[in-house]
């Protein structure tokens, strides 16, 4: 069951009907978790999250990054860990609906910091439109972090994908 969160489901029930679990990236929370799930039987897989290959290269690239997702300090991390430096950080709730005041003042941000590259998750890039955004504006200049999940153990993530096929079959 995808994703975690305060909205969702509770863990227990989701783990009575669940073959594995991952988690991503670490601290308390993923751990109290794992003992769950391994109280539940239920196999324990871990994996990070990290910019794709075919990210921007960001070294030494001043930037302001906005997002509206539950955790915005991981977007941020994400961004110095690939050589950004952030100018200003602009965070809104999560699944964040952009108006076009809120456009307006990353635009405004970017400008006041010497015209910093604006940046945000891949994510926040759909909710931007033409009603938002009259005239692309902000979408004609921003960049986007792609991520992507990598298991710590991919092996058995394929071991476990595999039985699940063959017991379809």
């Amino acid at each position: 069951v995808f994703p975690a969160g305060p909205l969702r489901e509770p863990l227990l029930p989701q783990l009575a009907r669940a073959s594995a679990l991952v988690i991503i990236g670490d601290g308390p929370r993923g751990e109290a978790v794992a003992e769950a799930a391994a109280t539940a039987d239920v196999e324990v897989l871990t994996a990070r999250m990290r910019a794709r290959a075919d990210a921007p290269d960001l070294s030494g690239r001043a930037v302001v990054a906005f997002c509206g997702i539950a955790r915005p300090e991981k977007f941020y991390a994400s961004l110095e860990a690939a050589g950004a430096t952030i100018k200003a950080r602009c965070a809104f709730g999560d699944h964040h609906p952009y108006s076009a005041r809120d456009v307006a003042r990353i635009l405004d941000l970017a400008a006041g910091n010497d015209g910093a590259l604006p940046i945000t998750t891949e994510k926040d890039l759909v909710r931007l439109n033409e009603t938002n955004d009259p005239g692309a504006g902000l979408r004609g200049k921003l960049q986007t972090l792609p991520i992507q999940v990598v298991f710590n153990e991919p092996e058995r993530l394929d071991a476990l994908l595999g039985a699940a096929m063959r017991a379809k079959l």
